[in-house]
């Protein structure tokens, strides 16, 4: 599954790829690529913006520099979640992911669609409760055919407050690599 999709856009690109740290050292162990024939890729955002929690309603636009601010931004207000949408999270079947702090549980949390079949779910809540130990998280299937997943982001290894939002959004993307290299190995 990865690995057709990280083959499919390596064929589909003209000269060396630009693949994120983790594409790259997938695309390496598996023989996809060499060294010389890909480029370290920058994060680029078709949507960033910042949402009402309780209507969804969006409260204004934001620029890719908004991102460079600690995640920590989003306590005041803690009414509003932040929605990003990128085309690398394709990859990673998934379409957007909204970030907020959690009132209740006092938690940083990342909320997304993620689709895969619904065979995969034990597979996914089992990565979950492996890779996260702190803060409530939760794996739904949706009568549309995907995951609503919501993970606690405090569990992330290397996560911190003070982090800025685009290197929360790579942790997040790494832990989604890695959960469907765990699904691809047991298929």
């Amino acid at each position: 599954m990865l690995k057709k999709r990280m083959e499919e856009r390596i064929a589909s690109s003209d000269g060396p790829v630009s693949l994120f740290p983790i594409e790259k050292e997938y695309a390496l162990r598996n023989g996809i690529v060499t060294d010389q024939n890909s480029t370290d890729k920058d994060w680029r955002f078709q949507t960033i913006e910042r949402c009402l929690k309780e209507t969804e309603e969006m409260v204004q636009a934001e620029s890719e520099r908004f991102l460079d601010h600690p995640i920590s931004v989003l306590r005041n207000p803690i009414e509003e979640f932040l929605y990003v949408e990128s085309d690398a999270f394709q990859m990673v079947k998934v379409e957007g992911i909204a970030l907020e702090v959690d009132d209740v549980f006092n938690v940083y949390t990342a909320l997304f669609g993620l689709q895969l079949q619904k065979k995969w779910q034990d597979t996914i809540q089992s990565f979950i409760d492996s890779k996260l130990s702190t803060g409530p998280s939760s794996v739904l299937f949706d009568s549309d055919g995907t995951f609503s997943v919501n993970i606690s982001l405090n569990g992330l290894e290397t996560f911190q407050e003070n982090l800025p939002i685009r290197e929360v959004v790579n942790l997040i993307y790494k832990f989604l690599f890695e959960l469907l290299e765990t699904i691809e190995a047991g298929h």
